[in-house]
């Protein structure tokens, strides 16, 4: 069924809501309770009536409501004070008052089955992770949750990713930076898991039911900014008995079974291969970035200033490929001196990246952004010094440790 209204279309079937053709990001509650609102709309819906639907046994306050109807109001082009599609009726519930045209789609639009959301493959090669690759899916292999954790930029997707394709199960890659609240992290990965549900259905039942006896790899990407639901992790895993997780994080998940991996930086030394001698893997990766850019790029004789820039970055690998990226306008010498500007600069992150790893800053600021009122008051008063200080206050954030103030 499609319920087409004011430019719009809601596609039961897909699942998808459509703005003038475009199909517009929609939070998976936020369609329920639309869904539900055009359903009934020749009646106010209760807000009880909205909760139990669309949430189901889990409780949840008003105000989670309020904030799924806000969403969908501004995905329809709607709001609160005009009220032209969505009407709030005081102390009673909704009422969708739109004009709606229903459609049954034909059997050419109805959609195939949808399929779990596939690892992203890597669009250059991985360089300097052979031994973590190997050690992460030994540790796959005797532990059912594995938490890749490491500061921002130090490539624990790409990791993550190497490690799944490497292994020989059905996996799903699940980037939880779709979502900003930790309680939509079940419908989300539904989602991704391509099943479809109706509303109030237990997202934990659906999973499990769908998963069983089956050796399945479940990548949660970027778990640090909803880590309140690891619980919900713990209950999935638990129970699908073949099912594998493994996580990315900027902290611990705190849950039974998790082991943890850290991901450290790329080695800037070099060393022996096969009684010869070998780059640094930070260098081998700035050489890589920088000829991608600039194909006259040659190592040899900027050797000593990627060096330095990579040492002075401390391997981390965004902030090399960013460094590398800025190779076309400034030799690395000059880079070299005038690197803090430039990590801070978006002109050399690739157009598809996400806004946190455009800049050096902006992945802090997400690392900031996790941090408590008091936490970040703090790590704003250690800022006026050039010490240690400041970097502590992110080392005890990465690895889950409490500050005592």
């Amino acid at each position: 069924m499609i319920f087409v209204f004011d430019g719009c279309e809601l596609d039961l079937d897909r699942y998808e809501l459509r703005r003038d053709g475009t199909v517009e990001p929609i939070e998976p509650q936020a369609f329920d309770v639309l869904a539900m609102l055009i359903r009934e709309r020749r009646r106010v819906v209760a807000k009880q009536e909205l909760l139990d639907t669309v949430w189901g046994s889990r409780f949840v306050s008003e105000s989670a409501l309020t904030s799924r109807v806000k969403a969908a109001r501004r995905t329809i082009g709607d709001d609160g004070r005009a009220q032209r599609l969505i009407r709030t009726v005081h102390g009673r519930g909704y009422q969708f008052v739109g004009e709606v045209r229903e459609v049954e789609p034909s059997p050419s639009d109805v959609p195939p089955a949808a399929r779990a959301t596939p690892v992203p493959r890597p669009a250059t090669p991985t360089i300097g992770r052979d031994r973590d690759i190997d050690a992460v899916v030994a540790l796959l292999d005797r532990s059912r949750i594995v938490t890749l954790l490491g500061p921002g930029g130090v490539g624990k997707t790409r990791l993550a990713v190497e490690a799944v394709l490497r292994q020989d199960l059905e996996s799903c890659f699940v980037d939880l930076t779709k979502v900003r609240e930790a309680e939509l992290v079940p419908h989300l990965i539904v989602r991704e898991l391509g099943i479809r549900v109706g509303p109030g259905s237990d997202p934990g039942a659906v999973i499990a039911e769908a998963l069983r006896g089956r050796p399945y790899l479940l990548v949660l990407d970027n778990f640090e900014h909803v880590v309140e639901a690891a619980g919900f992790v713990a209950e999935l895993v638990r129970g699908s008995d073949g099912l594998h997780v493994l996580a990315t994080s900027r902290a611990r998940l705190r849950i039974a079974g998790e082991h943890i991996f850290d991901v450290g930086p790329l080695s800037v030394d070099p060393s022996d291969a096969d009684g010869g001698y070998a780059l640094g893997d930070a260098v081998a990766l700035f050489a890589q970035a920088a000829t991608a850019v600039d194909g006259t790029f040659r190592l040899e004789p900027n050797l000593a200033d990627v060096v330095a820039i990579c040492r002075t970055v401390d391997g981390l690998p965004l902030a090399i490929e960013l460094a590398a990226g800025h190779v076309r306008t400034l030799p690395p010498s000059l880079l070299r001196t005038r690197l803090g500007a430039r990590l801070g600069s978006p002109g050399a992150a690739a157009r598809d990246a996400p806004a946190r790893q455009q800049t050096v800053p902006a992945t802090i600021d997400w690392s900031l952004q996790l941090l408590g009122g008091p936490e970040q008051r703090l790590f704003a008063r250690l800022g006026v010094f050039s010490g240690w200080a400041a970097p502590v206050m992110f080392y005890a954030n990465w690895h889950g440790l409490e500050v005592v103030m």
